[in-house]
């Protein structure tokens, strides 16, 4: 699950440095669900 929470996390970070803003919005859930924070 590890694996797939840093996938998601990169894949996050890709996508909001071409779309802009937002960040915390979509990434604390994944790492709440994801990685068990």
């Amino acid at each position: 699950m590890h694996l797939a929470g840093y996938f998601a996390a990169i894949f996050i970070g890709l996508v909001l440095g071409i779309m802009g803003g937002g960040g915390s919005l979509l990434t604390v859930p994944v790492l709440v669900y994801l990685m068990g924070v």
